[in-house]
Order: C-alpha cells, then sequence, then structure tokens
C-alpha cells in the first residue's frame, strides 16, 4: 500500500476514535438520585393511600425534576421527643409523650429530652418502650425557675443530626408558645434545621405571657424568636404546629402527629447530569381536592 494512501487511513481512523472518545459520557459523571418524605391527609386528617408518581409534581431549585417512585416510607425513624422543662409537671404532657412513645416505638428508636437552659437526655435513643415510660415517670414534678431556651434546644438538637446523618430524623417539640428572646439568630437555627434533614413537629401551648420571658431576657434578640423557629420550623420541613390551648389536648395533637408519621410517603427523584443540588424545595399534588399535602421546602443541598 503507497504511504500517502495508509497516511490518509490512519488519520481517518484517529478521527474515529476521537469521536466516539467523545461520545462516551466522562467517567463518574451521573444523575443524582434524592429523597425527600412527605405526608398526604384528607379533611378529616386521615391518611390519603394509593398515590404514585403522577400524583405529584416536584420542583427543585425552580425547575421541574424526574419521580422515580412514591412509596410508603418504611425506614426506621430516629425521633427526639422534646418536652420544655416547665411542662414536665403537666399530667397532660406526660400523657402526650407516652402516647406518641406507644404508637411509634415498633417504627422508631425514641430519645427523651428535657429542654431547659440547654438539652438534657432523660433516655437516650432505644426502641425499649419501657424505657422511655420510665424516663416520663422520672420527669421533674415541680416547675424550674427561669425559662427553657427552646430555640438554642432544637438548634442543638438539629447539630447533633447534622453529624449523625441519619435516614428519616425527626423532632417532635412540646413547648408553650410564647415570646422569647433567643441567644441564637432564629434563622440559623432554621438553617441548622434544615442541614440535619430532620422534619420537625410541635405542639405549642398557649399560655399568657410572663413578663420575665421578656424583660428579663435582656436584649438578646427579638423576643419574637421562639415563635419564628415553632412556626416557620415545620412549614420549611414537612411537619407541623399543632396549637392548643389546654394541656388536656396534648395527647390528642401527639397521637395526629404520630398518625402522620406512620403514614408518610418516600419520593425519591433524580437531577440530570451535573446539576447541583439545591436546598429550594416545591412539592404539590396534581389534580387532588380536599387534600392537604405536607412537604418540605428547604432542604439538605446535598442530601
Amino acid at each position: 500500500m503507497p504511504s500517502a494512501q495508509r497516511s490518509v487511513l490512519l488519520r481517518s481512523a484517529f478521527v474515529i476514535v476521537a469521536s466516539l472518545m467523545l461520545a462516551v459520557p466522562a467517567a463518574g459523571v451521573a444523575q443524582t438520585t434524592r429523597h425527600v418524605y412527605v405526608t398526604v391527609v384528607g379533611n378529616d386528617g386521615s391518611p390519603v393511600a394509593d398515590l404514585g408518581p403522577k400524583d405529584f409534581r416536584l420542583r427543585e431549585g425552580g425547575r421541574d425534576r424526574g419521580i422515580v417512585s412514591v412509596e410508603p416510607a418504611t425506614a426506621p425513624m430516629r425521633i427526639a421527643l422534646m418536652v420544655e422543662e416547665l411542662l414536665t409537671p403537666a399530667g397532660g404532657v406526660r400523657q402526650g409523650l407516652f402516647e406518641l412513645a406507644k404508637a411509634l416505638i415498633g417504627s422508631a428508636e425514641i430519645s427523651l429530652i428535657v429542654v431547659g437552659q440547654s438539652n438534657r437526655t432523660a433516655v437516650p435513643f432505644t426502641t425499649d418502650l419501657n424505657a422511655i415510660v420510665a424516663g416520663i415517670n422520672e420527669l421533674p414534678l415541680s416547675q424550674p425557675p427561669g425559662t427553657a431556651h427552646v430555640p438554642e434546644g432544637i438548634g442543638q438538637m438539629a447539630t447533633e443530626f447534622q453529624g449523625e446523618r441519619h435516614e428519616r430524623p425527626v423532632m417532635v417539640v412540646v413547648a408553650l408558645d410564647s415570646l422569647q428572646a433567643s441567644a441564637m439568630q432564629p434563622q440559623h437555627v432554621l438553617n441548622q434545621l434544615r442541614d440535619s434533614g430532620a422534619q420537625l413537629h410541635v405542639v405549642s401551648i398557649d399560655a399568657p405571657q410572663r413578663a420575665d420571658d421578656v424583660a428579663g431576657a435582656g436584649g438578646l434578640m427579638d423576643t419574637a424568636g421562639r415563635a419564628q423557629v415553632l412556626g416557620d420550623g415545620p412549614r420549611q420541613s414537612g411537619g407541623r404546629q399543632w396549637p392548643v390551648t389546654a394541656l388536656t389536648a396534648v395527647p390528642r395533637a401527639m397521637l395526629s402527629i404520630a398518625n402522620d408519621l406512620v403514614n408518610q410517603y418516600r419520593i425519591t427523584y433524580v437531577l440530570p447530569e451535573g446539576t447541583k443540588p439545591s436546598d429550594r424545595l416545591d412539592v404539590r399534588l396534581n389534580g387532588r381536592r380536599d387534600t392537604t399535602l405536607r412537604a418540605p421546602t428547604r432542604i439538605r443541598a446535598d442530601r
């Protein structure tokens, strides 16, 4: 074969090989799979069953994302059951703590935490209902002086969850609905909650405002900090705030929370190749009336 012809053939072969190399995706570049837990209930609060991908629309970072699957949530939960120290003597609060633990102990490990000047673990994470009951029985029967630092307590628990990277972390908080200054900026607490991946549920108990709750805080931060965390936290994480006006209503609210948690859906979706995950999420139901969807609006960007 003449050398000129051989040279042409070699150049042609090089072009073909180079084209094939460009057509092959770069190694390690793939779609990113993410998931989120949501609650769907009817007007009467009962769970809505048999939903699938076509029933939802999901947008992350302002763009529609492809839903791979929608299935009942089965992953075990890791629940921080948190109670404000001022409320520990109340029989209705104790009963509510027990009702939630009894309803969820088969599908979760639960820790009982008292929120005072700082968090105190009364019962470490366990799947033993008897241990939770013993911890409830040992809660203080007298009100301590001072005000519990509830926003800081939520922030502290969120930081712990960040380190654990659990599949399905949850916080259930029983606290007074009152004005309280915080040593921690409310938005910082909400960012910590977002980065923890935890869902926050709150039973907030209406209470007369005490002067020392506001004035005694000494100008640390805006006194609306507690209300902002207890209100915005559940909304952004896919939980719910359950306001009650009487301590006797706490058990029913706690059972409603338990019902939500055991009937959640796990939505799995994908981001296209090369898409950077966002912390902004928008999940909606398609063509469903007489239903309520509770889903996160802010999520951990790397979840």
